[in-house]
């Protein structure tokens, strides 16, 4: 046997060894970095969503605040009796989206109007 026989193959032959960028070193690197840089910015999106979220539902709040503020429009006629020509078949539960409370200003009974005593099957004339 010769003495070159007894060396290992890998360092005789150059043309077998690994390429640099299969080893490690700057690809390595490299990934590590990209991997950290997009970690980051997704981290950074979240962060941001959630600053915009809590601008929004701060700025619904003030919305809602301001609208519960201010005085409802409403607007006055006279009194007529007349029906009311709405129907519908359906089945549920009907709910108004506004309502008012009328409240009388004395509490108790009618007895007289104008010196002339009330009965419950008169009705008020205009001016009494």
């Amino acid at each position: 046997m010769s003495a070159t026989n007894n060396q290992d193959p890998a360092i005789i032959d150059s043309s077998h060894q690994l390429p640099e960028h299969a080893s490690g070193g700057k690809s390595s690197a490299l990934r590590t970095i990209i991997i950290l840089a997009v970690i980051l910015l997704v981290a950074g999106f979240v962060v941001w969503r959630i600053y915009v979220n809590k601008q929004d539902t701060a700025a619904e709040a003030n919305k809602a605040t301001a609208a519960a503020n201010r005085p409802t429009p409403v607007q006055v006629v006279n009194v007529q009796q007349q029906t009311v020509p709405v129907f519908l078949s359906a089945l549920g539960t009907v709910t108004a989206y506004n309502s008012v409370t009328i409240n009388t200003r004395v509490s108790g009974q009618l007895l007289q109007v104008n010196g002339r005593t009330v009965s419950p099957q008169r009705t008020a004339a205009a001016g009494d």
